[in-house]
């Protein structure tokens, strides 16, 4: 379905879906002894928790070894995976545990097993054997204090790489959200997997949404982006009366990208207030990137290096290192 990678100059070669951590459903979608089905980067996959005392939740690829039927028509057996039609049970791992009236199971008797976390109300899976980074996460907020919400998902034609490299570009942040910068952003490539953006900007805007923003931030706005693997950007944002986060999770597609919203607020004790701030939050972001989301629809990424700022340049030399799926 994917080619390996995209040429974007002669020297940066961006992988078409990087080996990376994916958001693929809700932690409530999941509850024990209950299989799902979703893709995972166009290939079929099952997600079941187990039913003994720790609910783990599990990975596994959809279409049983044995003859090729579907385990997302399968059951939970304990800890294991039951395929429908003859029964064959599958652990965490993939291994065939049980075949029923057989002693000595086949050695090619195992599924591809992926690597799960659940994270903020969301089940995270790694397209690789093992995780080559640590699920992302929020750095300014701690996930116990943090009120969740999730939003629907969106689908643009649009490559992955271009909507994670609009939180780099600092041109685009005055010319489509009407931001302008208090000082040069900061750029810091934390390692391999990893890359963050920092800035303040204060709004030169007038729209109803950029009036709020006006008033609770004093015109002071700290935002830290990171971007995970290329496929989670974090964005987190103090706005001095109040902090919120938001993570996006990109899905390549064969016709485009899947994005995936959580949004997150410092959370109070008095949780009705939470719920508004948390519809709040999610309103602003939805604003503002409500203006990206048109103008990407169906843009070919292919940007001069040569005209680029240096955030944007730093996010390309990014890419360019990120390991293929």
């Amino acid at each position: 379905m994917f080619q390996n990678s995209i040429s974007l100059e002669p020297d940066i070669l961006v992988p078409t879906s990087p080996q990376s951590w994916y958001f693929i459903c809700r932690s409530v979608d999941v509850p024990p002894g209950v299989v799902i089905s979703r893709e995972l980067l166009g290939k079929p996959i099952v997600i079941f928790r187990s039913k003994v005392r720790n609910q783990n939740i599990y990975a596994l690829s959809a279409h049983c070894t044995h003859m090729g039927t579907h385990l997302g028509q399968g059951t939970v057996a304990g800890d294991h995976l039951r395929c429908p039609l003859h029964h064959w049970e599958y652990d965490g791992q993939g291994i065939c545990r049980h075949i029923p009236q057989m002693s000595t199971l086949p050695e090619y008797a195992r599924q591809i097993a992926y690597p799960v976390v659940e994270h903020y109300g969301a089940i995270f899976i790694f397209n690789g054997p093992e995780p080559l980074f640590s699920p992302p996460s929020f750095s300014t907020i701690p996930e116990s204090e943090l009120g969740l919400g999730h939003g629907r998902p969106v689908r643009l034609r649009s490559p992955w790489f271009a909507l994670a490299a609009n939180g780099f570009d600092m041109q685009h942040l005055q010319t489509v959200h009407a931001r302008a910068l208090h000082e040069p952003p900061s750029v810091r490539q934390l390692d391999q997997y990893r890359l963050q953006l920092r800035y303040v900007s204060r709004v030169i805007g007038h729209s109803a949404a950029d009036r709020v923003m006006r008033w609770l931030s004093d015109d002071h706005i700290e935002v830290t982006i990171t971007c995970w693997g290329g496929s989670v950007v974090t964005v987190e944002s103090d706005l001095g009366r109040t902090q919120s986060a938001l993570l996006l999770s990109l899905m390549p597609t064969e016709s485009g990208t899947e994005v995936m919203p959580i949004v997150a607020v410092r959370k109070t004790k008095f949780l009705p207030l939470d719920a508004v701030r948390i519809v709040g939050a999610r309103w602003l972001f939805s604003k503002f990137l409500q203006r990206d989301m048109i103008i990407l629809e169906g843009i070919r990424f292919q940007p001069h290096i040569t005209s680029l700022d240096e955030s944007m340049r730093h996010y390309l030399e990014f890419l360019g290192n990120l390991p293929s799926a």
